[in-house]
């Protein structure tokens, strides 16, 4: 038996190569799995549109182009293939995505074939940032459960129970302009119509009376302006959440900032506590709410749709606000930068307003107000 000795700069270079073999098979797999993920269309003989890691096709996302944008571009491109099947495949990072280019097809999956197309793969951690499970993230029969729920809250009588909430912040709005007009200032339309929008769903979705006109650097509004303008993830972070949805929910990779989470889910939860300690009613959203989650029915509904927990109500507020404020207020800032550009429009506009209103005794109501119709034309 002899010892056999190993010289420093052998385990060295055993450890290299080692390292090195690591690395290769290392390299091959996530090239095999790459290539396994961009064959998702290929396999399915649809046609696309060959992509490129790590982004696919929408390298330009979020950088220059809207997400939105780079989906127009491709569908002008591929909507009128001759002979096409009336979609094309696409990739966002690894993740295939199917462009529908064919309205009766588009129809079809939305309207006849819905049951087969409920998800919207949004990713959504319930765990570790609650919000994020509301009810445009959810899937499943989980989804179900919850839009069974949720649906009853937007029916027209409710609405219409809803507008003098609306009404009142409207009041503020046109005191407030007023105000400005004799003074002579220069009003920014867009940031006024973030103001009335912050006041309305946060009055009708939180119970708050912001005073968005008198107080425009409020809480609620800077914690909402936060949430819009302020990204809380590395673009790294993005693709694992996006690409890797299991992976990220176990890493505990969240969508909003802590504060704001905190923030929103404080707020509904001392509004529900002080409306329930003290009996109090509104008519608002989050009324509706409310008795979903201590009776599992709304109010003259005799079917039971089942209770909401106090996360669920936080999350459907949320949603609430963050799907209600950037549409809603960009639409009216557009809507009135065009009325002005455009003086006869405006006038005209003006007219189907005062008709309505001439038929409802003067009155701005909820149903004078579905009676303007020209002015709905002009919104759309």
């Amino acid at each position: 038996m002899h010892n056999v000795s190993t010289s420093p700069m052998e385990l060295v270079v055993a450890s290299v190569a080692s390292f090195g073999a690591f690395l290769a098979t290392l390299c091959l797999g996530v090239y095999v799995f790459v290539v396994r993920k961009y064959s998702f269309w290929r396999t399915r003989h649809v046609p696309y549109v060959e992509p490129a890691l790590p982004y696919g096709n929408f390298k330009e996302m979020g950088k220059s182009i809207h997400p939105a944008h780079l989906s127009q571009r491709f569908y002008e491109q591929y909507k009128n293939v001759a002979d096409g099947p009336g979609f094309v495949g696409l990739y966002i990072f690894l993740n295939p995505v199917l462009l529908v280019t064919n309205l009766r097809l588009a129809k079809r999956i939305l309207i006849e074939d819905f049951h087969y197309f409920p998800d919207r793969g949004v990713y959504f951690n319930e765990k570790d940032d609650p919000l994020s499970a509301h009810l445009f993230a959810i899937e499943g029969q989980r989804w179900k459960d919850l839009r069974a729920k949720i649906t009853p809250t937007f029916t027209s009588g409710r609405m219409k129970a809803a507008f003098p909430l609306v009404l009142g912040i409207a009041e503020q709005f046109c005191e407030f302009l007023r105000e400005q007009h004799t003074v002579g200032d220069v009003v920014e339309v867009r940031d006024l119509m973030a103001r009335f929008t912050t006041d309305v769903i946060g009055s009708y979705a939180f119970g708050l009376e912001c005073n968005s006109f008198r107080d425009p650097q409020n809480e609620f509004r800077r914690i909402g302006r936060k949430h819009f303008d302020t990204p809380r993830n590395h673009p790294l972070k993005v693709f694992i959440m996006k690409t890797f949805r299991g992976l990220a929910n176990r890493l505990g990779l969240k969508l909003l900032h802590d504060d704001v989470s905190t923030f929103f889910q404080t707020v509904i939860r001392q509004t529900i506590e002080h409306r329930e300690r003290h009996g109090m009613q509104r008519n608002d959203f989050l009324d509706l709410l409310i008795r979903l989650k201590n009776t599992g029915k709304l109010e003259g509904a005799n079917e039971m749709v089942g209770r909401l927990s106090g996360d669920e109500i936080a999350a459907q507020a949320f949603i609430f606000f963050t799907a209600g404020f950037e549409t809603s207020s960009s639409a009216m800032t557009y809507t009135l930068y065009e009325l002005a550009l455009n003086q006869e429009l405006q006038q005209r506009a003006r007219e189907s307003v005062m008709d309505a209103l001439e038929k409802h005794d003067g009155v701005l109501s909820y149903e004078s107000s579905k009676n303007m119709l020209y002015l709905d034309q002009c919104i759309y």
